[in-house]
């Protein structure tokens, strides 16, 4: 944790269920610092917020508290949603010394996290979980959710800062992924699909979660029901369909994010199960538009982070953290050629909705 800032001096602060006995390092996220803390019986996790990814965290806490009071008046069960330990001011955040925000949960005992999806139960696990928390949301009173990330899933505002970037070829990079770039280039009609729709109004925006990887999810431990949505620092008003295609980008393929592109195609029973489980979660929330465009809405965000990928890569690897020379290159390669392969199989994914 690069902080000065003592956890026991933070933690004192919270109204936590039984007095602290011990905490650890806890998760293996790579955003925000997350602690164990230990209370004889009634442990809770904390986080301290990465006010470099995050720099308005009163907007990010903001969001959260609305989201988390909302669905406490919908959801009876609080082991079936999040909860915020208050401090004992009646907040539900302190600010340290460097300005970085913290939060305590109490944790969710007896369920486990999945970092890559294996079976089709847990697709339409993770599809239906995440699709009726949009379905608990959508009626969220109160002006929209602040953005706390400008532009996230733009696709073509990503498509604009890859031209960009290859017209400074700031490391000289561009000559060795010049295939790529041209093809990357060429889908400004792929890249405006969700977004045309939202402008036409087929499409309305409203709260989503923005990053919806399974391992988001705590599961029971047969792995095959999901018990609650966390990991809520992307709140923000968006397209339901952008939840959707990102949980097609990472669930569908049982390949690594970072693969052979040989291997990065979509496995036919995974999206079967998504989509299953996707329509059964919105239930009579998912309208026209979004029953129709969720045949190609997981190429459309394939496409995006692949996008986002070549362009770190040509602009030197200022963003994405990189285990290996050319790393996001790879990434690029492999989420391209899955974005290809779905956008293939667009025709199955419209049979499987209907």
């Amino acid at each position: 944790m690069e902080t000065s800032i003592h956890p026991e001096e933070i933690l004192s602060h919270f109204a936590l269920p039984a007095p602290m006995q011990s905490w650890n390092r806890y998760g293996n996220g790579h955003i925000n610092d997350t602690l164990l803390i230990h209370c004889d019986g009634a442990d809770c996790v904390a986080q301290r917020l990465n006010n470099h990814v995050f720099p308005d965290g009163l907007a990010v806490m903001n969001n959260i508290s609305r989201v988390l009071e909302h669905l406490a008046r919908r959801e009876s069960d609080p082991h079936r949603r999040l909860s915020l330990v208050p401090t004992r001011d009646g907040r539900h955040w302190i600010q340290d010394g460097d300005g970085a925000f913290w939060r305590v949960y109490p944790l969710i005992a007896g369920t486990v996290t999945i970092e890559q999806v294996t079976q089709p139960a847990q697709a339409r696990a993770a599809a239906y979980a995440f699709a009726r928390f949009l379905a608990l949301l959508a009626d969220l009173p109160g002006e929209p959710l602040a953005v706390v990330i400008p532009d996230f899933h733009d696709t073509p505002s990503r498509l604009a800062k890859l031209a960009e970037a290859v017209k400074a070829d700031p490391c000289g990079r561009l000559a060795g992924v010049a295939d790529e770039t041209r093809w990357a280039l060429d889908q400004g009609k792929l890249a405006a699909t969700l977004l045309a729709a939202r402008d036409a109004g087929e499409l309305a925006e409203m709260a989503t979660h923005n990053d919806t990887k399974i391992n988001n999810l705590l599961m029971d431990p047969d792995g095959k029901t999901a018990r609650c949505v966390i990991d809520l620092d992307t709140l923000m008003p968006g397209l339901t369909l952008f939840d959707f295609g990102d949980l097609v980008r990472t669930a569908s393929c049982r390949a690594a994010e970072d693969g052979d592109p040989a291997d990065m195609t979509a496995d036919m029973e995974f999206l079967a199960a998504l989509v299953d489980g996707w329509l059964a979660g919105r239930g009579n929330s998912a309208g026209p538009a979004e029953r129709r465009l969720m045949a190609v809405a997981g190429a459309v965000i394939t496409f995006e982070i692949g996008t986002r990928f070549l362009t770190d890569h040509i602009q030197g690897d200022r963003y994405f953290r990189i285990h290996r020379p050319d790393h996001n290159r790879d990434r690029a390669l492999a989420q391209f050629a899955l974005a290809k392969n779905l956008l293939a199989r667009s025709a199955d994914i419209a049979a499987m909705v209907k």
